[in-house]
């Protein structure tokens, strides 16, 4: 039987979305990232048992990947759903918002910026 082995990258916290978001090649590697995406679903009628049982066991893995390695102070964000899928959208929207504000606020904080000697 396939273990679960624990693989720590850096938990996400305020600071570092984007970089964290580009360890999702640990979810590929477990071969959970059809899962997140929701690309992958549950087999359908006719499946073997051995299918299901390895489909429920991935999106388990996939779930406890993203809940162990952020950190505590934002694991409440995801604590009320266990769907890998759920979870990481819950991050996404809430690290990194699509919203006309945000566009204006990035422009505005680029073209704030000065070089230094």
């Amino acid at each position: 039987m396939d273990k679960l082995v624990y693989q720590a990258i850096e938990k996400l916290d305020a600071s570092n979305y984007n970089s964290w978001c580009d360890d999702r090649v640990i979810l590929l590697e477990k071969d959970c990232w059809g899962i997140v995406q929701g690309t992958e679903t549950l087999p359908v009628e006719g499946a073997t048992d051995k299918e299901v049982r390895d489909y429920r066991l991935r999106k388990s893995r996939a779930y406890s990947l993203i809940y162990l390695n952020t950190a505590k102070a934002h694991r409440l964000l995801i604590s009320d759903t266990e769907d890998a899928s759920q979870a990481w959208e819950k991050l996404k929207q809430h690290f990194r918002p699509e919203s006309r504000a945000r566009a204006a606020a990035m422009t505005d904080g680029f073209f704030s910026c000065r070089i230094q000697d």
